[in-house]
């Protein structure tokens, strides 16, 4: 139960530190979300 416990907690701190990054990223680097969407583009 307990490590059920901390994966679904580190699960949840790491959503939140993505999303948080993410927010900063597109005020403070617009053009990087362009980047990422031509090499996901390229890639596949």
């Amino acid at each position: 139960m307990s490590i059920k416990f901390y994966l679904s907690l580190f699960v949840l701190v790491s959503i939140l530190f993505l999303s948080g990054c993410g927010n900063m990223g597109e005020l403070y680097l617009p053009e990087d979300r362009e980047d990422h969407q031509n090499y996901s583009s390229e890639k596949n």
